[in-house]
């Protein structure tokens, strides 16, 4: 068990320092400053270098911002962390904790321009605010029910089988406000980097 947990760290150390790596090169592929990068995210400097020199690790939100602000997806700075992906996924592999409530599987290759993801949610979860971003998100309800609020005002409950697809230009977020788990499986496109 402390091996598998020492693997683990070390592994998110090695995904940092990639990943960090993976930001300045775009974030000076595309001339812009660290102070530029973080006015275009909303993110502070010095936090931005942390995440450049592998000391930070950003959350799967701030992943989004930065991606964003790079005109990418966090798939595609994730993807660009490692040699050709396998094609296979195992179930106890690169899962993320969104929240306390809420763990991510990233399922699948990301070089496509397609991010895709199995949540399972907590009863009486939710995974915040989505910055509006470039392509569109399509959820598959496996298991529960979720709301998704698509926009200002466009909410849609959906159970299990049912499927939305939405512009991701648009704010959106998730909400399990039921008193059961709810799984999900999310796609989201993002057009390939200019």
């Amino acid at each position: 068990m402390a091996d598998s947990t020492a693997d683990a760290a070390d592994d998110q150390r090695q995904l940092s320092a990639a990943l960090g790596r993976v930001i300045r090169a775009m974030r000076r592929d595309a001339g812009k400053t660290l102070q530029q990068l973080a006015d275009a995210s909303g993110l502070s400097q010095p936090y931005l270098s942390q995440t450049e020199t592998g000391r930070s690790m950003p959350s799967l939100m701030t992943l989004h911002r930065i991606a964003a602000a790079l005109g990418t997806s966090g798939s595609a700075l994730l993807a660009l962390t490692e040699p050709p992906i396998a094609p296979v996924v195992r179930l106890e592999e690169d899962s993320y904790d969104l929240n306390t409530k809420v763990q991510v599987w990233f399922r699948g290759p990301t070089e496509r321009h397609v991010e895709q993801h199995e949540i399972v949610a907590q009863p009486l979860s939710l995974a915040g605010r989505h910055q509006a971003h470039a392509g569109g998100e399509f959820i598959h309800v496996l298991e529960g029910r979720i709301r998704v609020v698509v926009g200002s005002e466009d909410a849609y409950v959906l159970g299990v089988g049912d499927s939305l697809y939405y512009a991701a230009t648009l704010d959106h977020e998730w909400f399990n406000d039921t008193p059961a788990v709810a799984r999900f499986v999310q796609f989201a496109n993002s057009p390939a980097p200019a």
